[in-house]
């Protein structure tokens, strides 16, 4: 007969698995458990690793979306389809970026492309200020209203 295997053991082992993870910064619930599942413990083990975590309040899914938010909008300088889409990515639930998305304004999104702009003087022409917006996530809009207020006048893009 087979020897059924320690589950005990393997819990703890995810367990440090995880917390080493986390050691460096906050990880979305759906990234431990790639990790996890991609290192060979099971779904079960995996699963009460992420439970005994979440009431620890070591992982937060919100909590961990909001800082992902803020650094990715102030300190990367990225417009929230960027950040959506690579929270989306990451295994952020749609449902929860988007509404912790509501709080940042088109006003904020606005500031913050102006402001990148005139941090990059070499995006010394209308399309290409457009072009470098637009791959940093900012929606149309938003890039046709710093493109004309960095520039002035009308811009069409």
């Amino acid at each position: 007969m087979k020897p059924l295997p320690n589950v005990a053991g393997d819990a703890e082992k995810a367990l440090l698995k995880a917390l080493r993870m986390l050691k460096a910064a906050d990880k979305l619930s759906a990234e431990v458990e790639k990790r996890l599942l991609g290192a060979g413990f099971s779904a079960e083990t995996t699963a009460l690793t992420l439970q005994t975590l979440r009431e620890g309040n070591l992982i937060d899914d919100l909590r961990t979306v909001e800082q992902a938010i803020k650094r990715m909008s102030e300190r990367r300088g990225l417009g929230k389809e960027r950040v959506r889409a690579e929270l989306v990515a990451r295994g952020a639930e749609e449902a929860l970026v988007d509404s912790c998305l509501a709080a940042v304004t088109e006003e904020n999104d606005a500031e913050r492309a102006l402001a990148l702009l005139r941090s990059k003087p070499e995006k010394d022409t209308p399309a290409k200020a457009a072009r470098f917006l637009i791959s940093r996530g900012f929606s149309e809009d938003i890039v046709r209203e710093a493109v004309e207020a960095h520039f002035g006048g009308g811009f069409e893009g």
